[in-house]
């Protein structure tokens, strides 16, 4: 589910970064709206399935 979501975030125009697979008990992508990441916007994402 994590791929699904990141990929939409990416085709929204944002640069993302995804966790290491595993039970992290945390945030699962990170997504900000410029190439750097240091957008106004910024994103956490936690997937639950």
């Amino acid at each position: 589910m994590e791929v699904l979501i990141e990929e939409l975030l990416k085709a929204k125009g944002f640069t993302t970064y995804r966790s290491p697979e595993g039970a992290d008990q945390g945030v699962d992508i990170l997504a900000a709206s410029d190439t750097l990441g240091f957008g106004h916007l910024r994103i956490c994402v936690q997937v639950k399935t």
